[in-house]
C-alpha cells in the first residue's frame, strides 16, 4: 500500500511470488497505489510469469477495505519513518511479514506480531512467505498477537491521551 516507487520496493515481493510460484506455491497479491514504477511493476510481474496473482488497484480512499481480504500484510520498503499500513494491518488482525527498517522496528516483534524478511535475498524471503502463508495456526497467532499490541499500543484511545499529554506539556515550558 502506497506509491510505488524504489524506495517502497514492490520488486522484492513480485520476486518472492515467483519464487514461491517456482516451488509450488501460488499466493496473490494486491498492490493498493500508483506512483513512477507501476509501468516496471506490471513488466517485470509478466516476466515472473505471476501477471495473473497480482492486481494493481490504484489508489484507494478504503485501504482498511482492502485489508479485510488478506491474509498476510507483505511490505518490503527500504525506509520507512513510521509504516501507518502496517499499523491499520495489525488493527484488522492481520499478520505483519517486513524488514526491520526505520520505524519498522517500533511496530511490532519479530515472531510474534509478524515476521521479518530480509530483502537482499528473495530465497529467505520466499522462506518467510511460504512458511507464513502454509501455517494457518501461526498466521492467527500472530494476527490475533497483531490486534492485542494495536489495541494496547495505537488505538485512539491510547495514542489520544499520550498526545495531549505531550502537546499540554510542550506549552508549560
Amino acid at each position: 500500500v502506497g506509491s510505488l516507487e524504489p524506495r517502497k520496493n514492490q520488486a522484492y515481493i513480485l520476486h518472492v511470488l515467483g519464487e514461491a510460484k517456482r516451488r509450488g506455491h501460488r499466493y496473490t497479491l494486491t498492490i493498493v497505489g500508483d506512483g513512477p514504477d507501476k509501468g516496471y511493476l506490471d513488466r517485470l510481474a509478466v516476466h515472473l510469469d505471476i501477471e495473473d496473482q497480482v492486481t494493481f488497484v490504484g489508489v484507494s480512499k478504503t485501504v482498511f477495505d482492502h485489508l479485510a481480504s488478506h491474509r498476510v500484510l507483505v511490505h518490503a520498503a527500504t525506509m520507512e519513518s513510521f509504516g501507518l499500513v502496517v499499523v491499520e494491518a495489525m488493527a484488522h488482525g492481520l499478520p505483519v511479514v517486513a524488514a526491520p527498517v526505520g520505524g519498522i522496528t517500533e511496530l511490532f516483534a519479530d515472531g510474534v506480531e509478524g515476521l521479518h524478511w530480509p530483502l537482499n535475498d528473495v530465497m529467505a524471503g520466499a522462506d518467510t512467505l511460504v512458511g507464513i502463508m502454509e501455517d494457518r495456526d501461526l498466521r492467527r497467532r500472530m494476527g490475533s498477537a497483531a490486534q492485542r499490541r494495536f489495541a494496547t499500543k495505537y488505538h485512539a484511545t491510547k495514542v489520544l491521551p499520550q498526545l495531549r499529554g505531550f502537546l499540554l506539556d510542550g506549552m508549560e515550558d
